[in-house]
């Protein structure tokens, strides 16, 4: 979790060091989706924040640690079909 401008953002972050299994954001399924939503709102009902707006984003981190060219995402506000 995350606090921006003001506004709470729930983030997943996925790697991916090949292209072998697809980029990190294709693991985003929809169920993995759901399962993200249900722990920011289990989060926000079981906590003290007052937190009217909030989003879920995912970090896509493409490469090896350490190396040059590692490539990285950011996705804000993601929704899944």
């Amino acid at each position: 979790m995350a606090e921006m401008d003001g506004e709470t953002r729930f983030i997943e972050v996925k790697s991916r060091t090949s292209r072998t299994f697809g980029y990190p954001e294709e693991a985003i399924t929809l169920t993995k989706y759901e399962h993200m939503s249900a722990a920011a709102e289990w989060y926000l009902n079981s906590s003290e924040a007052r937190v009217k707006n909030w989003h879920l984003d995912v970090i896509a981190i493409f490469g090896k640690p350490g190396t040059a060219g590692l490539e990285i995402e950011w996705f804000k506000d993601v929704e899944v079909e």
